[in-house]
């Protein structure tokens, strides 16, 4: 049988007119088969060594296919007998999603830890990413303001009003993380932080060591964490005329967080979350996780920095929010049954919750209060974010964009696409948003309302005096005489 009733379907992955279907199994484990679409018949069975080890798969042809693991890596293995053809690359985190072009001879793997890392599709052994992107699209984001997008591809960064029409910047770059309206690149041995929308350097370090190969900006842009090909961690501060080196930093973080001010900076490090001294470059505390590793984590500071949030998404839809006192370690928890997805917002105040009953909650974190409450009326919900000012949540559900009024709970916008939605970017006022699409495509949309539709075109078309045969016929006072 293709699935029995103790079956629970993994994915399913389609090209032309045959499918991979993997499904785990309470008593046999995973399993993997490939189908005809058409009518569901069985043409291959995978043994165990194949299916055991699959999280996701994309077909290059109806020969290959490319895979994420269970152990993070990227593989290429063929779907004529399920034999390995070799390793693209390791990632040092879980594989989130794995797109492939075979075009422009690239890997796209977006992380746990929110990075979007790029390899060589024809590297014939595991290598070092071209590019890693931190926190942000892989390959594109817009300004706070919305007036210009960030674009990383192939090595370089360019910045481009949203209109195309002016060019304000290109550079080289081996890492890119951009954090609000600044951006901070490693290249030709300096580290530069870039203004978005102006294209001017704020500040810049002269780089000593050895090259970076993980890069994470700070929410205010005035400092950044480097981690270098000879394992160190090293952070980089406004004030300081050079990086410091953080002593014990010696395993990449799959996750970075700093604290308002910078004066405290938080780095997920194998079991355990590592809190840092930012002055003096030492680690103050450490946090056992108490989680298997791979398992996905969030974290995020509290306004004051005197708090952090943790959300651990556990299997089977268990979650739980935990909030730690830094200056005496007490800890809070919250605990969530039948969650999909969640994202916890960057400044640590809300979490937002998509559940498997289709329902969406918007939490306090401060508080643990149910800040709104909705039926989505959507499935397969990713990439949960709420704009507070405009009581709005956003999410991306298939090839859809989906923008709710949180207090009403309703849909607001729907942003449809051919293909399936992959990530988007907000600016500040939430009125643009750009999109990227499982094709590559940049797509950029303008939220407008209805008063503000109208005042524009008031200033833009200049209205006429109706005629008196138009008064009459609409009834519009005063009538003529």
């Amino acid at each position: 049988l293709l699935a029995a009733a103790t079956d629970d379907l993994v994915f399913i992955s389609f090209y032309e007119e045959i499918a991979l279907v993997v499904v785990d199994n309470s008593e046999s484990g995973r399993r993997a088969v490939l189908v005809d679409a058409r009518d569901g018949r069985l043409l291959r069975r995978y043994d165990s060594e194949v299916s055991k080890m699959l999280q996701s798969a994309e077909f290059l042809d109806a020969d290959t296919i490319l895979s994420a693991t269970v152990d993070n890596r990227a593989l290429l293995w063929s779907s004529v007998d399920g034999s390995f053809i070799r390793e693209i690359a390791s990632a040092p985190g879980i594989i989130e999603s794995l797109y492939a072009n075979a075009a422009s001879d690239l890997v796209i793997a977006k992380t746990a830890d929110g990075a979007a890392r790029l390899w060589r599709l024809s590297d014939r052994a595991a290598a070092e990413p071209v590019l890693t992107i931190s926190d942000t699209l892989p390959g594109a984001a817009i300004s706070q303001s919305g007036q210009v997008v960030l674009l990383v591809q192939e090595g370089a960064v360019s910045l481009q009003t949203v209109d195309g029409q002016k060019v304000l910047l290109q550079l080289t770059a081996g890492s890119v993380s951009r954090s609000g309206d600044r951006f901070a690149l490693y290249s030709d041995d300096r580290l530069s932080v870039i203004d978005i929308d102006t294209g001017a350097e704020v500040r810049s370090w002269e780089w000593d060591g050895t090259a970076v190969t993980d890069l994470h900006l700070s929410p205010d842009g005035e400092s950044a964490l480097a981690f270098t090909e000879a394992n160190e961690l090293w952070l980089a501060r406004g004030e300081s005329a050079r990086p410091q080196r953080l002593a014990g930093g010696t395993v990449q973080a799959s996750l970075v967080r700093f604290a308002p001010g910078g004066d405290r900076i938080l780095t997920l490090q194998g079991e355990y979350a590592l809190l840092w001294d930012g002055e003096k470059g030492l680690a103050r505390g450490a946090f056992p996780l108490g989680v298997s590793s791979g398992t996905a984590i969030q974290a995020a500071f509290s306004e004051a920095g005197d708090r952090i949030f943790f959300y651990v998404q556990l299997a089977e839809g268990l979650a739980g929010l935990t909030t730690i006192d830094v200056s005496d370690n007490v800890a809070s928890r919250l605990t969530f049954v039948g969650v999909d997805s969640a994202t916890l917002s960057a400044d640590g105040q809300y979490l937002s919750l998509a559940f498997s009953d289709g329902y969406i909650r918007v939490i306090s974190t401060d508080s643990g209060v149910v800040l709104h409450e909705f039926h989505s009326g959507a499935s397969d919900l990713r990439q949960l974010r709420f704009l507070p000012r405009s009581d709005t949540v956003l999410a991306a559900a298939g090839s859809d964009l989906i923008l709710w009024d949180a207090a009403a709970g309703v849909v607001d916008r729907r942003f449809a696409h051919p293909d399936a939605l992959t990530d988007f970017s907000v600016s500040r006022n939430a009125e643009r948003i750009l999109t990227l699409d499982e094709s590559g495509v940049l797509r950029i949309w303008h939220k407008e309302s209805a008063e503000a539709l109208l005042a524009r075109i008031a200033a833009d078309f200049s209205p006429r005096e109706l005629t008196c045969s138009e008064r009459e016929r609409f009834l519009v006072a005063p009538l003529c005489t």
